[in-house]
């Protein structure tokens, strides 16, 4: 399983915009793609938003990179309005690997990144 960690700085005072249309937008394009969206966090006071996704291994995330990156929802304008509300964009990609499980990853996730769960969802549902 392949975990991406995103950390992405907002522009000046455009993070709470960035935050709404995330859920608006983007998750809904995402998941369209196939993707699964593991939870996020905003950070108190700063520009910051960080959040996890994860794919089954290293086909998957390409096949649904190239689902969403060259898919309309993207291309036809979401890559725009991302950008318009971004400064800075920081992914780091974990492998899990051996007795590693969606579950142990949760618990390490919460201790890296208090409870992320994205709205509509309840804590260890994952994406759908």
């Amino acid at each position: 399983m392949l975990i991406e960690l995103r950390i992405y700085t907002a522009k000046p005072g455009r993070r709470d915009d960035f935050v709404r249309w995330f859920h608006e937008r983007s998750i809904p394009a995402m998941e369209a793609a196939g993707m699964r969206i593991l939870g996020e966090r905003e950070e108190p006071g700063t520009d910051r938003f960080v959040w996890l996704r994860s794919f089954a291994d290293e086909e998957e995330r390409q096949r649904q990179y190239e689902a969403f990156f060259l898919g309309p929802a993207w291309l036809g304008g979401l890559r725009e309005e991302a950008y318009e509300m971004l400064q800075h964009v920081d992914v780091h990609t974990m492998r899990l690997e051996g007795h590693a499980t969606p579950e142990a990853w949760s618990e390490l996730a919460g201790e890296l990144i208090p409870e992320l769960v994205p709205p509509g969802r309840t804590a260890g549902s994952g994406a759908s």
